[in-house]
């Protein structure tokens, strides 16, 4: 009786993290192509549900972290409708402090994991996306702060604005040292910012990878043996 009652949790715990997976991919890859005047309640719902995603693949400490999610979806929405300034740059700082804190997470479960699974496949790959999208969150707060730290090329529009989409795509063309040029940081500030974000999706990548290569390499020689 006890391992079928096992069963049904242990399904839904597995289920969580390509969930997120795919709300990520829906929040940065999807949104941006859907009509412009969607964005707003898109962006919101697919907050929304991230946040409750994020705090599920947490476990037994999810309750922990129940008033800071329940916060943040408050005002992520309050904002939305009402735009209030102050409850958006909340907002903002309550989104970036909880997703640095779970690419912190998922970092931790590939770095202490003994074996390479799809589990720790995917968590390594959430990881990096929650990078990128915390450093497209920065891009933004600058951009909000002083809408003269980047420039975009004429072919491209006007400076860039107040749709997230264009903050998602500077941060995640720069996380992977991409650099079309179309968007350019004019300002010391913006110029470290894109210096941190490029050399950090390096960093990432070379230290993931080389977690994982070795982990498989001595997982493979403990089977041979």
């Amino acid at each position: 009786m006890k391992k079928t009652m096992k069963k049904p949790t242990t399904f839904l715990k597995n289920l969580w993290d390509p969930l997120l997976l795919g709300l990520i991919f829906f929040l940065v890859f999807v949104i941006a192509i859907l009509p412009y005047e969607w964005h707003d309640v898109l962006y919101s719902v697919a907050y929304t549900l991230l946040f409750i995603t994020c705090t599920m693949t947490l476990g037994k400490h999810r309750w922990k972290f129940l008033f800071l999610v329940l916060a943040a979806i408050s005002m992520e929405w309050i904002s939305t409708i009402y735009s209030l300034t102050i409850l958006e740059t909340i907002s903002v700082l309550l989104n970036f402090l909880f997703f640095a804190f779970m690419t912190g997470f998922f970092i931790h479960q590939v770095a202490v994991a003994k074996q390479v699974t799809v589990k720790v496949i995917i968590s390594a790959i959430i990881g990096y996306l929650l990078l990128g999208l915390i450093f497209s969150i920065l891009v933004g707060v600058l951009a909000q702060i002083n809408s003269g730290m980047f420039n975009v090329s004429p072919a491209a529009g006007d400076n860039i604005g107040g749709n997230f989409s264009e903050y998602l795509y500077y941060g995640f063309v720069t996380l992977t040292t991409l650099g079309y040029g179309d968007i350019v940081p004019l300002q010391a500030s913006s110029r470290s910012l894109s210096i941190l974000i490029s050399v950090t999706g390096q960093l990432y990548l070379a230290i993931i990878i080389a977690l994982l290569v070795g982990k498989y390499a001595s997982q493979r020689t403990s089977h041979t043996k």
